[in-house]
């Protein structure tokens, strides 16, 4: 896996754990995580 690879990985996760944060579903992470894939 590249640099840039990671970065956009790392940025996609960080992006969809401020819209848990700010929703409040955090339970919810692996099944929302799972799905962006």
């Amino acid at each position: 896996m590249s640099v840039i690879e990671f970065k956009k990985l790392s940025s996609k996760l960080l992006k969809v754990s401020k819209i848990e944060t700010l929703s409040g579903c955090g339970t919810k992470r692996t099944q929302q995580t799972k799905g962006w894939y």
